[in-house]
Formats: structure tokens, sequence, C-alpha cells
């Protein structure tokens, strides 16, 4: 039967693919989650709500009783031969086991090493007392937006089933580095911050500046491909591919030139030119460095006209002509008075629909979207995105927490299947213990125990198999250092070597940084803008999120993106709230020159986010990483179809039936693919 065939192994690859918690990320509106797909709306509605409110294991009501989850005890834990083991009881590991134990009737099992549920979704309320509360705003420290926000998608669902309240991203994009408040510290009216905004101007000249960077960027990366791929010295190594600030550099001094010696297409201020470097990294870095980024992330910068993978030869408008010549004259058209002051005139209108001016105005950006009038774009999680999706995702599902996989052993025990054997580590840890110290990870009281599967699914992230020597190529061993390439105790580690074309596949990425600053305010403290959603400015590395425009008095939230979400491990939390404040006093409290000297307010909470220090995600998303030339695998494309697939490290073993033999699968999802 269909039900028996399923508990023999996982399903076949193909059906692997087509299901979104294979090619889940960190931000689950990304990827996907699953729950009882077939099921009715009004069966589902059901599960979902029951899951918000039952007994799963969850980080708010946490216990040592409750440590195995849902309906599981030690015994059965190391006793049982399960269907499927599951490393990460974040989205896409949740996610898979909903989908095989609902639709595949799968015994499931998910480890997992923190003493909370929801990997890099964590949602916590701040109570009025300045404290991790039950009675104060649902903050979401990870994920907090819905992407491609649409009436199909199934967390649109989610949120109007639960009652949950969403929010329109302004102009429907995600922390938007153009649709914002930019100020600037300069002296202003005793009490009104608005003196102080960048002009529409000067902003649309800095983003449609942006555009043309990217796209004469995209042209010299596509020429120098081409010119590469046509060459006739086939004795040649072609040369290295540079990384993604080389071609920057190249086409921002074209467009822009330089203060000294060079003149481009536009002059740019100081502070156009600080907003423009800020929308670049935005667009194209994020959570990377550009140094750190392959250029291949400019191919979505290639004008439509011409529809190749990027590094094909090809020509923007499909001839032999030289691209960056053709890329210069668009930007030149870009880059025209007209179209200046037509989209400064844009981008007033879209940020005058984003300010809350009235409370009806507020009410109708913030409510519970029905699915059927949901707005196209990104839409912001307003109540907590763990109660939406993770709650939901984690009913009935058994999860062990604490539990640290450090081995896996793929072997045949002499029964009828070929099993493998995760080993963990039991953790004795103080649930209140902070896992970013160093000693939090080990005890001396941890227990080491085994745990039987049939088929293993990881769902790490990639920033956490890099750790490992297990997962390092072949080509990279005697060049990377421990202190890059982890230690040769540390990580997950294997009884058998995983195939060198899926080391190269996890090593085609890096894990980046995106960290938050969230401050809490008294109400009457509120001293910067209070009805607009989002705030920045061009000479500091921060972007706010004012939340308190969203009904969550006193709260503003900071966005820290590379390189100073890098650099804040330098830093105790202490100085990187100081360094926030001082940025927002010199923004938005009254001028320091005026009669009556203003009173620097404080925050009554803060908490600073290290997603990158954290020994279980490593980063916040994973990126395009300059791939080695040595590595067999040549594109990013092929790296994420190589990690989709399901890892078969052990021939089958034959059983005492001939139609017996079989493999145990190990598959690779979530971040990693």
């Amino acid at each position: 039967s269909d039900l028996e065939q399923s508990r023999r192994g996982l399903p076949p690859p193909g059906l692997l693919i087509e299901h979104p918690w294979t090619i889940g990320i960190m931000d689950p509106s990304l990827g996907g989650g699953l729950i009882g797909k077939g099921m009715g709306r009004e069966d589902r509605r059901s599960r979902s709500i029951r899951g918000a409110s039952s007994g799963f294991v969850s980080d708010s009501s946490f216990s040592r009783d409750s440590v195995y989850g849902h309906g599981i005890c030690p015994r059965e834990l190391t006793e049982e031969i399960w269907d499927a083991v599951i490393l990460g009881a974040g989205t896409a590991g949740l996610s898979a086991a909903q989908f095989l134990a609902n639709e595949c009737g799968m015994r499931v099992v998910v480890l997992e090493a923190r003493d909370r549920i929801g990997g890099r979704i964590h949602s916590k309320q701040i109570d009025s007392k300045s404290n991790i509360g039950n009675d104060g705003p649902t903050v979401d420290f990870g994920a907090s937006f819905i992407h491609g926000a649409s009436g199909i998608h199934e967390f649109v669902q989610f949120a109007e089933w639960l009652d949950r309240r969403t929010a329109l991203a302004p102009s429907g994009v995600w922390e938007s580095p153009v649709i914002s408040f930019y100020a600037e510290n300069r002296e202003g009216p005793e009490q009104d911050p608005k003196a102080r905004q960048v002009s529409w101007n000067s902003i649309a000249r800095a983003e449609i500046t942006s555009r043309a960077v990217l796209e004469v960027a995209a042209a010299i990366a596509l020429e120098q491909k081409r010119e590469v791929k046509s060459s006739d010295d086939t004795d040649c190594k072609p040369r290295k591919d540079e990384n993604l600030k080389a071609y920057l550099d190249k086409a921002q001094r074209l467009i822009v030139g330089n203060v000294v010696d060079e003149r481009g297409i536009i002059d740019l201020t100081e502070t156009e030119v600080g907003v423009l470097r800020k929308i670049i990294q935005r667009h194209v870095g994020y959570v990377s460095t550009p140094e750190d980024t392959s250029s291949d992330v400019l191919s979505a910068y290639l004008p439509a006209s011409s529809h190749v993978e990027f590094g094909e030869v090809a020509a923007f408008g499909g001839g032999d002509g030289n691209v960056v010549e053709e890329a210069l004259k668009t930007a030149e058209q870009m880059l025209s008075a007209t179209n200046q002051s037509l989209r400064a005139h844009q981008l007033m209108e879209e940020f005058s629909q984003t300010q809350f001016t009235s409370e009806a105005s507020r009410a109708d950006i913030i409510k519970v979207v029905p699915t059927e009038k949901c707005p196209q774009g990104d839409l912001l999680v307003l109540d907590g995105y763990h109660d939406l999706l993770i709650g939901p995702l984690s009913e009935g599902i058994n999860i062990a927490l604490l539990h640290e996989a450090t081995h896996i052993d793929f072997h045949a025990d002499g029964a009828l299947a070929s099993n493998a054997t995760v080993t963990c580590r039991r953790l004795n840890r103080d649930p209140a213990q902070s896992l970013l110290a160093e000693d939090s990870k080990t005890s001396e009281s941890d227990l080491e125990i085994s745990v039987k599967a049939r088929n293993i699914i990881c769902t790490l992230p990639i920033g956490v198999l890099q750790e490992s020597n297990a997962f390092l190529p072949d080509q990279l061993r005697e060049n990377l250092s421990n202190d890059i390439c982890g230690t040769e105790t540390g990580g997950l580690t294997f009884s058998h070597q995983l195939p060198n074309r899926v080391r190269e596949a996890i090593w085609s990425f890096g894990m980046g940084s995106h960290n938050k600053v969230v401050l809490k305010f008294k109400s009457e403290d509120v001293f910067w803008p209070e009805n607009i959603p989002q705030l920045n400015c061009h000479k500091y590395p921060y972007q706010w999120q004012n939340l308190h425009a969203y009904g969550h008095e006193g709260v503003i939230v900071t966005h820290i993106w590379p390189p100073m979400a890098n650099d804040m491990e330098a830093l105790s939390d202490e100085e990187v709230v100081a360094e926030i404040l001082d940025a927002l006093h010199s923004l938005f409290l009254p001028s320091r020159t005026s009669a009556s000297p203003y009173e620097k307010k404080q925050p009554v909470f803060s908490h600073v986010t290290r997603w990158n220090e954290d020994p279980y995600s490593r980063g916040s998303y994973s990126f395009w990483k300059p791939i080695p030339e040595e590595f067999s695998i040549k594109t990013h494309a092929e790296a994420i179809q190589t990690l989709s697939q399901p890892i078969s490290p052990m021939p089958a073993f034959s059983g005492t039936n001939e139609g017996d033999a079989r493999k145990s699968c190990f598959v690779l999802a979530g971040e990693a693919v």
C-alpha cells in the first residue's frame, strides 16, 4: 500500500523537491510551511487553532517534563526505530515533520538543541516592567515578514484563520531603504524633527543612480564573463571571477565619478552618496559585504531583452555590441532631470500613504487581512510569528528539546532495513541561560544517547554545517585553517564521508548577519516621529522600524546589516545600545543649541540579537559566495539542485528477501537548499 511504502522510506526525490519544506530558508515566508495539505479549509483552521493553544513544546512554557515534546518518553526516543529523525525544530524541520507524519503516516521525531522551538523565528512579549513577560507587546527577534503575500499564500490564510494582525510594509517592500524617513543630524526647530528630513529630490537621485550603477555593474560582469568564455586560448586558464565589490566600484566610478579627479554622468552630494550606498547594500549585499558576495547576484539587473543564464555569451540587445556602452547609454536616459523630478514626486506620494495620520488610516493598514482582499507585497506580522506559524506546525509532533546531534552512523543492523543512528547530547542546561555563552553548549552532566532512524532530514543552517570538517570539500581541506572550517572534533560528524559534490554545494554559500536591537521606552518618552513606520540616516549603519506607529507603544527596532552586524562581536550589548541611542538622540531630539537643554530619553527595555554568534544558527540568512575555481560545481543553481537531492552514503543493504534491498536516506533541507 501507499502507506506501507511511505513507512519504508522517504518519498521519491521528485516528491521531495515538489514540497516547500525542502526549500525553506530563514524567513519562513520565503520557504513555506505545510500543514495538512489536502485537508478542508475548516479542518485546517481547527488544526491551526488547536495548535496555537494546546500543549506543544514551547519556549513560553518550558519545563523538564516537556523536554521530550508531544507524547514521547526517554525510553521511546532511544528504543524506537523511527521512520525519520529530523534535526532542527525550525520552520523547515517542523514542516517536514508535519508532512511526513500526517501525509505519509510516518513515525517521526524532531531533535532540537535549543531549549525552545522555532529556530530563527523567536517571538517574545515585553511586559510593562521592562522584562520578558506576558502583558506587553509581542516582538519578533528573528523573522517578522510574510514575503510575497497574496490571497493564496498559506501564511496569509493562517493569519486570517487565527485572527492575527498584519500590516503591508511601506510600498509593499520589506525594510525598504527608499520609502523611509531619512534624517540628518543638523539644526532644526525645537520640536519638529521633520525639519531634518532629507529632500525627496535627493532620495530620488540616489535611488535612480543605484539602479544605473547595478545595471552597469551587471554589464561589466557579463562582458568579462563573455570574454573569458569566448577565448580561443584553450591553454589559458580563465582568470578568477571578481567579487561583487569589484564590479560595483567600477560601475560607480563610471556613473558618479569621484571627488578627486573623475567625473561621471551625475554629481551627487555627500548625503546622496550615503543614501546610494545604503540602497545598494540593501539590494545586493543585505546580510553580506560586497567583498564576500558573488557577482552572480547581479544577474537580476540584466535587461529583460537578455534572456540568458548569467555568464553565457549575450549582449543587451541580443547583438554583439559593447554591453557596457549600451548600459551607460541607458543610465544617461534614466538619470535625466525629467526622470529625477517625476520619481521624486512618486516617492513623496508613496511615503505619504505609509504614514498613520489618523486612527482610521492606522486601522486601514493594521488589521486581520481577508485572503480575498490581501494586498500584493510583504506583510509585517504584528502579533508574533511563533503563534502564527511555529505553534500550529508543532502540534502533535514528537520534539526532543536540548538534544544536540553530534554524529550520524549509517549502518546495517541485521534487520530487514539499513538504518542509521543519530548520536546526540542530551544537554543539561538552565533554560534561562544564554545560548551565546561560550560554555553554554555543553556541561559535565550532559548525557550521550543514540536515536535510530531509517531516514534523516537535516535542517541545520549552513553556518552550523560549515563548522564541521565533515562538510568541508576535499579541495579546501589543505587551504583553510581550523578557525575557518571548524575543529576536528566539533560539529556534526559522519561514519561515512558525504559525496564531495554535496560538500562543495554547501561551501558555495555563506551565512550572513542581520541583527536587531529592540528598544522599549515609556510611551510618554517617545521622541522620534510617532506616525512614520521607517526611519533612516545615511551617516549611520542602522535602519529603524517604528513599532510604536503600529501600536506597540514605545517600541522601536534597529536593523543592523554588515559590516556593522559583523563588527558587533567586538562590542558588548551595553555598548551597542549606547551607540544606537546616540544616533537616535542626535537625529530626533531637539537641537543642542536650544535655550533649554534637552533630556536624553532612556529605554526601559533593550535586547540585542546576535544570530551570527548563536551556536545553533551562526548567522541570519545564507548568501551567494564566489564559487572557488577548483569546484566541480560552477553555478549556485547547480549547488541548490545538488543539495535538494536525497543522499545515500551507504550501499543498499540486502535483507532476507530480495525485494527488501534499500538504503538509509539523508536529506538536507531548510537553509541548506
